[in-house]
């Protein structure tokens, strides 16, 4: 029922497969690098990547990794893959599947919490925000750009489903568990870089915090560190983690020569479309600069960065022109798409010494897992270019905190009172409410905002209800005729 209600939003209620390619989704990328990969090459059809392309020694390179074009070669035995554009269909895939690892998370901690009210209704809370809202939902948009996000997220998902099944349900990390995470970490190296960076950080600290005995004199802890660290299951998972590297790197040197780069410097090679002004941007500023990182704030979470000027700039415009590439429409913020995981996820933080005081939770492998999901949040709140899509990355951090915060509020329930029980059962029934109605206007709005920079094509100068009536009646003029727009 989700993959079909997903295909139904991401396809926007078409369900025709075969209707004509849009040329900004640039659908047929990762078609055409399969097709490349078959025969030994790493470079991509220019006509497919567009503007994304990087020329090097006459070939176009582009930085998406591998694994999704991988997953494409079920196309090939049908003869598919030339002309098939998988685009939309695989963005509903991805998000079914990162939704069956986020309700076996619940599942598994649900399967732990003593029966109660709260937990019931805490339960079909997260269940139905998952369902209907958060990630699942806001970027169902056929895109390549959304498509590497949501297989990311898939494989991030996946992941926090072995942290939860390690903290909550098996109450330790097997050699196995490592190795599922370490795989999974990799195959994100092979799909979205940012993304991966989080796993990578998230499973190397968790196998020192494995390795590294909480309590014990000193002598003793550092002779049972050296153990841990020469056991099977650190050795396992840290030869997986070096593997999916030397893959990476591999991919990396027969595009840019280089196996340390994930995406070729474009002050060193031929865009397919100039971008000088991006070049002196990036020369001063560089891609990531902790002087964003206020802006970031404001764009992801408090976006009165929106608001308009009398002289019909934006609030920040000059700062915006100075050191972003662009700020991208539409206006959001994750306090109204995801209320429920920001509720639980403080939670966690609250009852985290109630947690301690009853052994109920390692708490130190929970925080090494969660500081490398805080590594990717720093980087999109660093980067030199905002996009509605970037919010992906917060949620690995922001859901793997809401499902400890629900087991945290939920396994001692005899802690609050009737009143306050009550009054939390409510705020987590206003919250998933609102967050479900506010990430489909979200997907709404970010259907029918133009690609890239605010600026492309139409600008909010005169007001954003006036901007995104104009949106709608360009890219769905039939509801815009039908709503006298």
């Amino acid at each position: 029922m989700a993959a079909i209600y997903y295909l139904f939003l991401a396809m926007d209620g078409s369900f025709n497969l075969f209707k004509p390619i849009e040329l900004a989704a640039r659908g047929m990328t990762f078609n055409s690098m399969l097709e490349h990969l078959l025969h030994g090459e790493f470079d991509v059809d220019p006509a497919a990547i567009a503007f994304e392309g990087v020329v090097r020694d006459g070939k176009t390179y582009t930085y998406f990794g591998i694994f999704p074009a991988l997953l494409r070669l079920p196309l090939l035995t049908t003869g598919a893959l030339a002309w098939l554009d998988v685009t939309a269909p695989y963005c509903a895939v991805a998000a079914t599947i990162a939704l069956c690892f986020k309700l076996a998370s619940v599942a598994l901690i649900n399967d732990k919490l003593p029966k109660s009210r709260l937990q019931a209704i805490a339960f079909w809370a997260i269940l139905l925000s998952l369902l209907l809202g958060g990630a699942q939902i806001q970027f169902l948009r056929a895109t390549l750009y959304q498509e590497t996000l949501e297989w990311a997220g898939a494989i991030a998902a996946a992941f926090t489903y072995c942290a939860v099944r390690g903290l909550v349900a098996r109450r330790k990390f097997s050699t196995g568990s490592i190795a599922v995470m370490a795989t999974l970490a990799g195959l994100g190296l092979l799909t979205r870089v940012s993304t991966a960076l989080g796993l990578y950080f998230a499973t190397g600290l968790l196998i020192l915090v494995l390795a590294w005995p909480a309590t014990g004199p000193l002598g003793s802890r550092l002779r049972r560190l050296a153990y841990g660290l020469a056991s099977r299951r650190t050795l396992v998972g840290l030869a997986i983690l070096f593997g999916f590297v030397t893959l990476s790197g591999i991919v990396n040197y027969q595009r840019w020569g280089n196996p340390l780069t994930f995406a070729g410097d474009v002050g060193d090679f031929n865009t397919v479309i100039p971008r000088p002004e991006r070049l002196a941007r990036q020369a001063t500023y560089g891609i990531f600069n902790i002087q964003r990182l206020w802006y970031g704030l404001i764009y992801y979470f408090f976006p009165i960065w929106t608001i308009i000027r009398p002289d019909g700039q934006f609030l920040f415009s000059e700062f915006e022109t100075r050191i972003l590439d662009g700020v991208e429409a539409p206006p959001s913020s994750l306090l109204l798409s995801d209320p429920l995981l920001l509720v639980l996820g403080a939670a966690y933080l609250i009852r985290r010494p109630h947690l301690a005081r009853e052994h109920l939770l390692d708490l130190r492998a929970a925080a090494a897992i969660m500081f490398g999901f805080l590594i990717p949040v720093f980087l999109v709140l660093t980067y030199i270019y905002m996009a509605f899509r970037y919010r992906m990355e917060f949620y690995p951090l922001f859901e793997f905190a809401a499902f400890l915060g629900f087991f945290a509020i939920c396994v001692s329930p005899v802690q609050f009172s009737v009143l306050s029980r009550r009054g939390l059962c409510l705020v987590l029934i206003i919250s998933a409410g609102l967050g479900i109605v506010f990430s489909h206007l979200a997907l709404f709005l970010h259907k029918i905002s133009p690609p890239g920079n605010y600026a492309a094509g139409t600008s909010p100068a005169n007001g954003w209800i006036n901007y995104y009536r104009l949106c709608l009646k360009s890219v769905f003029p039939a509801i815009a005729e039908k709503l006298h727009l």
